[in-house]
């Protein structure tokens, strides 16, 4: 028999973890729940109706102010303290995105790195790599003696 699947909300924690890259514990002090039902959530397990709209609001809220990245996005929520945590917590959208977003709402992606810097970060070409020069021979196996293996004796048990 397969269970009714309940991936929406499955997937929206799991987005929220992936765009405000927060831990299980963050998350689940900002949702106002224990990390454990954060966690039976997260596995398709039932939750109440309106656990998974907040869920939904959260996430929305957090969409709005995606900076591009996890680590900026988390570093953007922990920068004033909890103070935006506990707005995410409150239901206090409207004033995390006036603390976060003194501008516009659009998220902010990282900066682009210049092309001299990914010219000198490029690997060989494989060609070069082609044409480069092979380590030789061990120097042990120049001798020309060669390893010989030997054949096991048994040892009698018992003697």
């Amino acid at each position: 028999m397969v269970k009714p699947s309940r991936s929406g909300t499955s997937e929206a924690i799991a987005e929220l973890r992936r765009i405000s890259g927060l831990t299980w514990e963050q998350l689940a002090g900002m949702l106002q729940v224990s990390r454990r039902a954060l966690h039976f959530w997260a596995s398709d397990k039932q939750m109440h109706p309106a656990h998974e709209e907040r869920v939904h609001r959260v996430l929305a809220a957090l969409r709005r102010i995606d900076r591009g990245a996890p680590d900026l996005t988390r570093a953007a929520l922990l920068e004033n303290g909890a103070e935006a945590l506990d707005r995410l917590g409150a239901g206090d959208f409207a004033g995390l995105e006036k603390l976060l977003s003194p501008g516009s709402t659009a998220p902010r992606r990282p900066p682009q790195v210049p092309r001299q810097v990914m010219a000198e970060r490029r690997p060989p070409s494989p060609a070069d790599l082609v044409q480069s020069s092979q380590d030789g021979p061990h120097p042990a196996t120049l001798g020309g003696s060669r390893v010989r293996s030997m054949k096991a004796t048994r040892i009698p048990r018992g003697k």
